[in-house]
């Protein structure tokens, strides 16, 4: 079965034509503006069209974190107790061996957090490319037995 009928298929999309010209303007853009050692825009469309195509860098990725009750024993490097979480409420608990930077984690409470994922460029071969940092706790909930 299509999942859409040919004419829908054939169909222009503006979308389409608006990413070709914004992505054929900034390959012509050689710098991004006011780039110290870049080449300087020959003209204000020039200059113009760069600064559309040259954003900022893109901030840490934030992510939502849920955190149960309790440790539990894990195996990662040696035996050791890691907490359980999960990316969203309806999931189920999975191990997490990794640490929060910022988090004190206290027994007997569920957390919803927003972590920031910062990039680690000195990380080991065999550790995650970042580390994860709190940017606020969301809810702390004392468990209901």
């Amino acid at each position: 079965m299509r999942a859409f009928p040919v004419t829908m298929r054939r169909m222009p999309r503006p979308w389409v034509l608006s990413a070709l010209a914004l992505c054929t303007a900034c390959a012509a853009a050689t710098s991004p503006p006011n780039d110290p050692g870049g080449a300087p825009a020959a003209t204000a469309s020039a200059s113009a069209s760069a600064s559309a195509c040259y954003a900022p860098e893109p901030g840490p990725e934030r992510r939502r974190w849920f955190i149960d009750s309790k440790r539990v024993g894990c195996e990662g490097e040696g035996v050791r107790e890691c907490l359980r979480a999960r990316a969203s409420a309806t999931e189920e608990w999975s191990l997490f061996y990794r640490t929060i930077e910022g988090f004190t984690f206290e027994p007997g409470f569920v957390y919803e957090l927003e972590l920031e994922a910062v990039p680690a460029p000195d990380a080991p071969a065999d550790a995650p490319t970042t580390r994860l940092r709190l940017v606020n706790i969301l809810s702390k909930t004392k468990e209901t037995p």
